[in-house]
Parts: structure tokens; sequence; C-alpha cells
């Protein structure tokens, strides 16, 4: 059999395998998990930090014959890094996730399915501490922008409506503002010292999940 009409067979038998399959138009889940994050710098070393995210996830179909998804959501979560400059970072975040997925069924139950896309998000609070002060994370007087976009992937394994993941996330904005705002520290009325690196969102995540 020549290799022209094999692969032809084969693209033929899974397009027949997808069309037998009742695809789902719209999907809701509900999912939590831990994030393993810290920030990129150009030279000075941080450490990683372990945070929670929670939220909800919403996917719409965008073919009528593979089982190709855009998702979207709202997730709480809890970034930083521990170690930069002697601070420890704390950031509660909200976080937009648009992504395209697809997937691929391996029994009657279980399924598997690659994602990537993009996130926005925007910084709600936190703290930025060492042994000797407190200062907010974000506002007036706070070392982190709000706002950033970056790129985010990841896989879920869906056994029946149970699912679990694991993902990256990779910031795209320089979220160090510090070295423009030198409003003094309330507690001490000291200037708070500048950092004079970047600073890029990264995270490694591993979530539990429930399909409706």
């Amino acid at each position: 059999m020549k290799p022209k009409t094999l692969l032809l067979l084969l693209l033929l038998s899974i397009t027949g395998v997808v069309q037998a399959q009742e695809l789902e138009k719209n999907i809701f889940t509900i999912r939590g998990g831990a994030n393993f994050s810290d920030l990129k710098t150009d030279y000075t070393p941080t450490d990683s930090k372990i945070g929670i995210h929670a939220g909800a996830t919403y996917e719409r179909i965008l073919s009528k014959r593979f089982p190709l998804y855009l998702e979207t959501g709202l997730l709480f979560s809890q970034t930083g890094c521990k170690n930069f400059n002697d601070d420890k970072i704390n950031a509660y975040i909200l976080q937009l996730p648009i992504m395209i997925n697809y997937k691929f069924s391996l029994a009657k139950d279980l399924s598997v399915y690659p994602s990537a896309g993009f996130y926005l998000s925007m910084g709600l609070g936190g703290k930025i501490e060492d042994s000797y002060r407190q200062t907010q994370t974000f506002g007036e007087d706070g070392n982190l922008t709000r706002t950033d976009f970056g790129f985010k992937t990841g896989i879920t394994l869906l056994w029946r409506k149970i699912l679990l993941s694991a993902g990256y996330e990779l910031g795209f904005n320089d979220l160090n503002r510090s070295e423009y705002d030198y409003s003094p520290d309330p507690a001490t009325q000291a200037p708070r010292p500048a950092w004079d690196d970047t600073l890029k969102h990264r995270n490694f995540y591993v979530s539990i999940g429930y399909k409706f």
C-alpha cells in the first residue's frame, strides 16, 4: 500500500471517530489548586513561593466536526516570589485566560487535551515584606503594576467529570514600577528603596476540577 493511501485512510478513520463522538457545545468547570510562582529577573536571584488558585472556566466549541474549543473564565490566584533583595512579594490577582484546546479521546470515559493561549490579569492586593518593613504590592505606594499580559499553556486529563491539569504561565510585561515611585513607608516615613531589575511573572500550576 502506498504511503499516501495509508495516510488518507488514517485521516478518514480519525475523522470517523471524531464524528461518532457526541461533542459538547458548552462546558463549565470549577477548579482549584497550587501555584509555584516566581518573578523572572535579569540578574537578581529569587526563590519560588507556593500559593493557591481557584475559579471557574467556560469552553465553547469552535467546530461542528472536531473537538476544538475556546476556553475562558475567571481565576483568583496568589503569586509572587521569595528572597528578591531580601523581600517576600505576595500578590493576589484576578486572571482572565483566553485559550484554545483540542480534546483527544483515550477511552470511553477518559480524554486528554492540551491548551495554549494567553492571559490578562489585574492585581487586587498583597504585601511586600522583609525583616523591618511592609508595603503594599499594588496601588499608589506599591512596587508592582496592576496589569499583566502573558502566555499560558497546559495539559488536562479528564476522567468522567473529574479533571487534573498542569501548566505554565509566563508574563510579557515588566511589573516593576518602584524605580519611578519613591513614596515613603507610612510606618517609618523613610523612603522606600527602588528596585533596578525587571520583574516578569512566571508560574507552574497544578489543579483539580469538576465538569458540569
